[in-house]
């Protein structure tokens, strides 16, 4: 009896403060996966960090947001979920990709690397003062 070979899934953890998160994927439609939980602390110069770590538009739109600190970890998290799940150095690819929140939880991820498209990502719910985030590729969109 032939029997398909057996994969094993396709994973990513993260982990700040006192919570973690591990995301698994079926390795038959999700080729790519990244996670990333950050604790949002409130001694952060997100203005500082900001002009570090976010693209022009990023910068803008955080800046006008009611809670700065909340829509700058927002982004935080979605570039961390991304650049795992492309599987690069996120240090120094954090300008390199602009996340976008979107009405529904989606983020929208836009870069001029060609060879960065295709991935998704959405906003997770995370506990209080925690702000976190799922990025994937599926097969198909390769």
């Amino acid at each position: 009896m032939d029997e398909a070979p057996q994969c094993a899934p396709v994973f990513n953890v993260s982990h700040s403060g006192d919570h973690a998160l591990i995301a698994l994927a079926d390795p038959c439609g999700v080729m790519h996966l990244g996670v990333d939980i950050e604790q949002q602390r409130s001694d952060l110069d997100a203005d500082v960090m900001l002009g570090v770590v976010c693209t022009a538009q990023e910068r803008d739109s955080v800046r006008r947001a009611p809670d700065v600190l909340s829509a700058f970890y927002q982004r935080w998290v979605g570039k961390e979920a991304v650049l795992k799940a492309i599987g690069i150095g996120v240090a120094e690819h954090l300008c390199s990709i602009d996340i976008s929140p979107q009405a529904d939880g989606r983020l929208a991820i836009a870069s001029e690397v060609p060879e960065w498209n295709g991935f998704q990502a959405m906003a997770l719910p995370a506990p209080p003062g925690y702000a976190a985030a799922l990025a994937w590729r599926t097969k198909e969109s390769t």
